[in-house]
């Protein structure tokens, strides 16, 4: 009965110091997972934790909405698009879909390629600008040509790339690209062979989505029967040779800012159409004569140059006004000609 009574207890101590080294062990493990956590948090505030063998998402841009590729890509530039599509495969065709397409002599040409025009070598420029027309042919033929929000060129060209710069322009329309930058500005001085703006490409229908053209060193001739922009609201000329820009704004009715600079060839400009949605007007740097405009709600203007007859009709709101003149008669006119023509300016 005591032997018994002796195995049953040896038994049971043994039992015991088992479960208790168990739950030691246990505790152990527990106290070593606390503090392994722990420790990988003070890893992550220090910046130390390794986080390169842990599985990445998987997001392919197709699975994704079009508003929401839109709104991923107009947040980068196309040369980081351009990498993200270097190093992600998900993300390979993302450039495709780049809403903003802005054509320079770094961003086609590379960081250390210089301007055409700086060099005196014809031979140098002829192969820059073939280069660059080439790169841009290729962009383009692999783009979407959806979603386009911001179509922009800007390098020295002439009228005589016409046939590769109207296929851009084709496309920006197809596009219903909303903006449309064309700076052909050479850095040499020459201006005698301006890329003439093919305005008969344009019609009711694929003209309605531009609302902002800018052009810088080209030619702007549009045809009597031109129909118009229908929601253009900025219109910026620079150093272009215009015709006819009187037929061109006055079917343009929801113009909001109108830029004029440097444009020798502009002597008269007489709209007669009202533009009632006018508000800011800038002419500088014109051989400017005689304006007539009817802008009811035009609430700023500025001119810089040669006395002119300046006529604006039911322009009440313009409270504000910079106004430079290069005449003798400078001090007359800011006594006597000004306060006639803007008779409502504080």
């Amino acid at each position: 009965m005591e032997d018994n009574v002796l195995v049953s207890s040896k038994i049971h101590g043994r039992s015991k110091s088992t479960t208790a080294k168990r739950n030691c062990i246990i505790c152990g493990q527990r106290i070593s997972k606390r503090r392994r956590t722990q420790h990988n948090f003070q890893k992550i505030s220090r910046g130390q934790l390794n986080l390169q063998r842990t599985r990445p998402c998987l997001l392919n841009f197709q699975s994704l909405p079009e508003d929401i590729v839109l709104r991923v890509m107009s947040k980068l530039t196309l040369k980081e698009v351009a990498q993200l599509s270097v190093v992600s495969t998900n993300w390979r065709q993302a450039w495709t879909f780049h809403p903003n397409l802005y054509f320079g002599i770094k961003t086609v040409l590379g960081n250390n390629a210089k301007r055409k025009g700086t060099s005196s070598d014809v031979n140098c420029r002829i192969s820059s600008a073939n280069k660059f027309i080439k790169r841009v042919d290729a962009i383009l033929e692999k783009h979407c040509g959806t979603m386009v929000n911001k179509f922009a060129v800007k390098f020295g060209l002439s009228n005589e790339h016409a046939n590769h710069v109207n296929g851009w322009v084709a496309f920006a329309i197809a596009s219903k690209a909303r903006v449309i930058i064309l700076d052909f500005s050479p850095d040499w001085k020459s201006h005698e062979n301006n890329y003439d703006f093919p305005c008969h490409i344009f019609d009711k229908h694929n003209g309605s989505y531009l609302e902002a053209l800018r052009l810088d060193s080209v030619t702007l001739n549009p045809p009597l029967d031109f129909c118009g922009f229908a929601n253009l609201k900025l219109l910026a000329l620079d150093n272009v040779r215009l015709q006819h820009l009187e037929q061109l704004i006055s079917k343009c009715h929801v113009l909001e800012w109108l830029s004029i600079q440097s444009c020798n060839q502009l002597h008269n400009l007489h709209v007669s159409e009202p533009l009632c949605r006018l508000q800011c007007l800038s002419i500088q740097g014109c051989h400017l004569q005689r304006m007539e405009l009817h802008a009811p709600n035009l609430t700023t203007f500025e001119y810089d140059g040669s006395l002119a007859l300046v006529t604006l009709n039911e322009c009440s709101n313009i409270k504000a006004s910079t106004i430079r003149l290069f005449d003798e008669k400078t001090l007359q006119n800011i006594l006597t000609g000004i306060p006639s023509v803007l008779p409502h300016v504080e």
